[in-house]
């Protein structure tokens, strides 16, 4: 069985092509050292400008590809999404960066394989790089069967951990 969204995604990129450059081609759905925080400082006037160009709009279909078909996405649309009250230049920047990278995706595949091992695989990652504002690190998990993602997530830890270990454990935990 395979999952595709070429078709989806295509009317993402259409959507929102006015403001990615036709040569911009990202090889990561998102910046590895960038770190959002709902908690910093943003001018009104750069939020509603952002909101005015379709943020929400673009997170949603974000979200749902990421659910759909594209859960490497789920750490940044999770960061993405915590930015929707007041977006930022740089959260628009990180949301049309990712849109542009499922562009390059979009051929790709979720598929479950008869042949491909059928006992549940579970990867876990707890981030040892804390948000400025309120401590929490995130942490993600991974759970495949039979060749293919059945659940995943990425959100915040629920308290302040103690050392990267404290973090990992956490992020087992969940």
């Amino acid at each position: 069985i395979e999952f595709t969204m070429t078709p989806y995604v295509d009317g993402m990129y259409n959507a929102f092509s006015d403001y990615i450059k036709p040569t911009h081609h990202p090889s990561t759905p998102f910046s590895v050292n960038l770190m959002l925080s709902k908690h910093s400082t943003v001018d009104p006037a750069e939020s509603q400008a952002v909101l005015d160009r379709g943020y929400m709009r673009a997170i949603g279909m974000l979200l749902w590809a990421a659910r759909g078909c594209f859960p490497e996405c789920a750490q940044g649309v999770s960061q993405l999404g915590s930015m929707m009250a007041k977006p930022t230049e740089e959260s628009w920047s990180a949301a049309i960066h990712m849109i542009a990278w499922m562009r390059t995706q979009r051929e790709r595949r979720i598929r479950f394989s008869k042949d491909a091992p059928v006992e549940p695989t579970v990867l876990t990652d707890g981030s040892n790089k804390p948000d400025m504002f309120d401590g929490l690190c995130r942490y993600g998990h991974w759970t495949m069967v039979a060749g293919g993602p059945v659940t995943w997530s990425s959100k915040k830890l629920a308290h302040v951990g103690l050392s990267a270990f404290h973090n990992e454990y956490m992020a087992l935990r969940h």
